[in-house]
């Protein structure tokens, strides 16, 4: 196997989230550009340079649409290259959605060795929160604490310093979770959960989010804008200046140079 060069990173994810538009479009479905490729979009019109992956968001009925489509035939192109992985389903250890390419393969930093897979792209779905803050931040915590057991199931090839000293205390307690088969897949299921929450006034990406700062006003997705990403059109939601802003604070404000950096993995090439 050949490792793929970090320059090469972003034309690989750039071509999948190419095909990704060009099946979303062919069902007559609709995603919306997430996070740090949102962020991109405006601030750089494109990648943010030092990043190396893709985010991206749907809303519910749309999740519904595509998973009846993933299970009907995960693969999205002709040459099956790229190929969805359903949510805690096989080797997708995560409660979201992901596109993979399955012509190479990742480890990631501290995750086991037995979980990687291609170069993917993150797609969310949009779930209702709680109206009431303190509802919602009690539901953040359950999200955390369900995440940590999540981390602890899947916990390998470890490279962070806190990791390896924490490892040897935690090991006799995942033994203990995996005989019981509480695995990745049952930890998912249930940070899956969270996201059958009722409709509501608020939405955002429940079940993997980073904090409180996920959780949006549901208008600001009721309309589409059209932003431009490496040359090409992309969907974004309506209000996207107040998601980033309520995400990032100053979003056109570059971060400090020891901040500019991207995920810790070792990305290869399947021969």
């Amino acid at each position: 196997m050949r490792k793929v060069k970090k320059e090469e990173i972003q034309p690989l994810l750039l071509n999948m989230l190419k095909t990704l538009k060009d099946f979303f479009d062919r069902n007559n479905l609709t995603f919306y550009l997430a996070g740090g490729t949102l962020l991109g979009a405006i601030r750089h019109q494109g990648f943010i340079p030092w990043d190396d992956d893709i985010d991206v968001v749907i809303k519910k009925d749309v999740y519904k649409k595509l998973t009846e489509l993933a299970k009907e035939n995960p693969f999205i192109d002709e040459s099956k290259r790229y190929c969805f992985l359903l949510p805690a389903t096989g080797t997708n250890i995560q409660p979201i959605f992901q596109l993979i390419d399955t012509k190479t393969i990742v480890y990631e930093k501290n995750v086991d060795k037995q979980y990687a897979k291609g170069l993917w792209i993150d797609i969310f779905c949009l779930s209702y929160w709680p109206d009431n803050q303190k509802q919602a931040e009690r539901i953040m915590k359950q999200q955390k604490r369900l995440l940590k057991m999540l981390q602890l199931s899947i916990c390998g090839n470890l490279q962070d310093r806190m990791y390896k000293f924490i490892y040897p205390f935690a090991l006799p307690v995942k033994k203990m979770m995996l005989a019981a088969g509480m695995n990745s897949i049952y930890w998912s299921k249930k940070l899956l959960q969270l996201g059958n929450y009722p409709p509501s006034h608020y939405i955002g990406n429940l079940c993997w989010a980073s904090s409180i700062k996920d959780r949006y006003p549901k208008e600001y997705y009721d309309k589409t804008a059209k932003v431009l990403f490496e040359g090409m059109e992309f969907d974004a939601p309506g209000e996207f200046a107040s998601v980033l802003t309520q995400f990032y604070g100053n979003y056109m404000q570059l971060p400090p140079e020891e901040k500019r950096v991207g995920h810790t993995f070792s990305a290869y090439f399947i021969d």
